[in-house]
């Protein structure tokens, strides 16, 4: 596989990338429980690109694959949170750590 010089040369992602993978798999999750989607409503954290090719949002899975692409790890942070009171846990938190903001 070859990558052009210009996503070798992208800056890391920032605190703020994360928060909106967060707040997007934040609704898949809350849209999964509504739909009783039994594979993603039992393990509650589920690979990000898997829920969209499940939910068929183009437009988010595209935001979605460019953070994955541009270095998050979404599903290795996101493995570790078991409930949506975790996952709004963290939202609370985006403003305590804005030293990821800086370049």
């Amino acid at each position: 596989m070859r990558m052009r010089i210009n996503e070798l040369e992208q800056p890391p992602p920032t605190w703020s990338a994360l928060m909106e993978a967060l707040r997007l798999y934040r609704a898949l999750l809350k849209v999964a429980r509504r739909y009783e989607v039994p594979h993603i409503r039992k393990r509650m954290t589920y690979n990000i690109r898997d829920m969209f090719e499940v939910f068929g949002d183009e437009k988010d899975s595209g935001r979605v694959q460019n953070l994955i692409s541009r270095g998050w790890k979404v599903h290795g942070v996101l493995e570790k949170l078991s409930t949506i009171d975790e996952l709004n846990a963290i939202m609370k938190t985006r403003d305590a750590r804005p030293e990821l903001d800086q370049r």
